[in-house]
C-alpha cells in the first residue's frame, strides 16, 4: 500500500491504482491534516 500525500497529483494516484497498486490519498481521506496525523496514518 502507498499513502499519497496532498502533493501527489491525482493522475499519478489513478495510474498506480489502475496498475493494481493500493493507494490511499490523504487529499481524499484527510485533507488539511497536520503532519503528525499523516505520519500516524503511514505507520
Amino acid at each position: 500500500m502507498i499513502l499519497a500525500d496532498e502533493n501527489v497529483h491525482g493522475f499519478i494516484i489513478k495510474s498506480l491504482q489502475e496498475a493494481g497498486i493500493e493507494v490511499i490519498s490523504v487529499k481524499k481521506l484527510a485533507i488539511g491534516s497536520k503532519d503528525e496525523k499523516v505520519i500516524q496514518m503511514a505507520l
